[in-house]
């Protein structure tokens, strides 16, 4: 099943690498690593100390080395979200869905929440939550970040930057590829979340708050992991519908056709992050580049999210309630994209022989 993605594409994609891109590119590759270049993303902080057994042929002797153990975030895949393929948010690489297609359209409807220039004309000032339909339909990939090559060079350059085992523009999910098991729950029945109302929830919630249960502010289910949802707001729905699919690409044993997003195993001196937790950033954590670039990383739904829900009405003591704190994330064309980031641990390797490591920071792996 890891294979399988790459294996059906790799015929294709010389040729669809020199087409022209859409008439509409909202990012590109090149806005995608000076938007990487976050270093409050990045997150880089030691850990602990690592062991190591060095040993001489000439003259022979054996001696135990140490070497700093430190932790920071890669910025490992772009997930975009979007309603027709081949119009996806990243340009460059709409030619990836455009290819697996198989004549799908746009989703449920396609159209349903479509702002025209008058309709934003007319209702300017106002929120652009409104819609026709409460079920949002949406594809979704998930491929290698290019910002992976700046971070790795500059912090590869210090050696003390852990690399990350995902390839930069590698697709690792392809939804219309994933057509059954992204379209039908069948998959995902075996998952108590998938029929438990309040477990396993996108939210509202600060970072680390709320594993278990989420009761308020709720966004979606994370399971069953498939590309329609309960929701009449295009950007909660998106970032369901993102947090499903990381979590799916972070998972050993999902029945849905995929590559693992980096490598499953610890090797001597370097910890891969663990599946992506939609209620914590110990995993990973979410930037967003479509509709709007942001600087800083976070979970969906924390509070640095979302901006003031009031306006001022000029009266004294008084104030009117008219957003919900996520206009300004909102997209007119309804596709969004971000950037995933996830935590790597590792030390520089000072001997032949991995012996341990001890942790004297209480957060570190």
């Amino acid at each position: 099943m890891n294979k399988l993605l790459m294996s059906m594409m790799a015929p294709a994609l010389l040729f669809f690498a020199f087409k022209p891109l859409p008439a509409k590119a909202d990012i590109n590759s090149v806005e995608i690593i000076q938007e990487s270049l976050s270093f409050s993303c990045v997150a880089w902080r030691p850990t602990g100390v690592c062991f190591w057994l060095k040993c001489r042929p000439f003259p022979p002797s054996c001696s135990v080395e140490t070497s700093i153990k430190v932790k920071h975030y890669n910025p490992d895949a772009i997930v975009q979200v979007y309603q027709t393929p081949g119009e996806t948010p990243w340009g460059e690489m709409s030619f990836v869905s455009e290819l697996v297609s198989l004549g799908q359209s746009g989703s449920t409807p396609a159209n349903a929440d479509r702002i025209t220039a008058k309709d934003r004309s007319k209702d300017k000032g106002k929120d652009k939550r409104k819609q026709s339909s409460k079920i949002i339909s949406r594809h979704v990939d998930i491929i290698g970040s290019p910002g992976l090559l700046p971070i790795s060079e500059v912090l590869g350059s210090t050696d003390y930057g852990c690399e990350s085992g995902v390839q930069p523009f590698q697709p690792y999910y392809v939804s219309t590829l994933d057509y059954y098991s992204w379209k039908f729950p069948y998959t995902e029945f075996l998952k108590l979340a998938t029929f438990v109302p309040g477990m396993r929830e996108v939210g509202e919630r600060n970072d680390g708050q709320n594993e278990t249960f989420l009761f308020t502010g709720r966004f979606g289910n994370v399971y069953p992991r498939i590309g329609s949802l309960m929701q009449n707001d295009t950007y909660k729905a998106s970032a369901v519908f993102a947090q499903r699919a990381a979590d799916l690409v972070t998972d050993r044993s999902a029945l849905h056709v995929y590559n693992f997003l980096g490598e499953k195993n610890s090797k001597d001196g370097w910890w891969p992050p663990g599946q992506v937790k939609e209620w914590t950033s110990k995993e990973g954590k979410w930037q967003m580049l479509y509709p709007r670039a942001e600087s800083q990383c976070h979970i969906f739904g924390e509070d640095s999210t979302r901006k003031d829900r009031t306006i001022d009405t000029g009266m004294p003591n008084m104030t009117e309630y008219v957003y919900d704190g996520y206009q300004h994330r909102r997209s007119d064309d309804g596709n969004y994209a971000w950037q995933l980031w996830r935590p790597y641990t590792c030390c520089e390797k000072k001997g032949q022989v991995f012996l341990f490591s001890i942790d004297t920071d209480s957060t570190g792996r």
